[in-house]
């Protein structure tokens, strides 16, 4: 059969080949596709919201993270719990404290979990962090005024008293915000009973500077509580200390 030399004939016959090329292209695509579709189910699981590594603790902690910052407590502690069954020594002291300030939370965690004494300096950036606490000092100002109904020196009181709550609780504020690493703040750790006591005893053992009673009746106090205070908190104890 003789090809169609006509114009038409010439166009159909591209026409066919345009369709045939695409058809190919297509078919190599689809392939491609599924083959990475195949290479992620071996080698990622989806956990919460997005895929995970299955080799990675580190990724397990950033996946985590973005629950604790949502309050998708069980969430989290699910993914804790995976960050465990890997044995990475570097991840697993970061799991535990977590798990434990979501123990703090009122979140069910397991019995076999080991939620033991975990010093901080094992937390990735925290013997760091430490040793830069050690050189610096926190330094706050609190403000405070008296209740309707005092007045004269009493007034005067109640608004120094007031102030000094106030500088307290900045001091508080400061300590507990204090960044560990990339994911976890220094109140995830301060959860543990004997830590956090210790830590309220420092903050409360914290040095006035200076007082000042303003015209208007306001009084400010000036509070400072030298960084090695709080690093001391967070020493590890010899063996026996604190026993009697």
């Amino acid at each position: 059969m003789e090809a169609d030399s006509t114009p038409l004939g010439k166009v159909s016959r591209v026409w066919g080949i345009i369709k045939k090329t695409f058809s190919i292209i297509c078919a190599v695509i689809i392939f491609l596709a599924g083959g990475v579709q195949v290479y992620k189910f071996f080698k990622y699981r989806e956990i919460g919201e997005g895929p995970i590594p299955l080799k990675e603790a580190s990724a397990l902690l950033e996946q985590a993270q973005s629950f604790l910052s949502a309050k998708k407590y069980t969430q989290a502690r699910d993914v804790y719990y995976k960050v465990l069954e890997k044995k990475d020594a570097a991840a697993k002291p970061e799991a535990i404290v977590n798990l434990r300030y979501l123990e703090k939370k009122g979140v069910e965690i397991k019995k076999d979990v080991p939620l033991k004494e975990v010093s901080l300096q094992k937390l990735p950036g925290a013997e760091k962090m430490l040793q830069q606490l050690q050189q610096q000092n926190i330094t706050v100002t609190g403000k405070g005024v008296a209740t309707s109904g005092t007045k004269g020196a009493h007034a005067k009181l109640v608004a120094e008293q007031a102030a000094i709550v106030d500088a307290y609780r900045k001091l508080a504020v400061a300590v507990y915000g204090m960044p560990i690493n990339a994911r976890m703040k220094m109140e995830q750790y301060i959860c543990q009973s004997e830590t956090q006591s210790n830590l309220q005893a420092t903050i409360r053992g914290a040095k006035i500077l200076a007082t000042r009673h303003l015209p208007d009746g306001l009084a400010e106090v000036d509070m400072l509580l030298p960084g090695a205070m709080i690093a001391s908190c967070f020493q590890p104890k010899a063996n026996g200390a604190g026993k009697k």
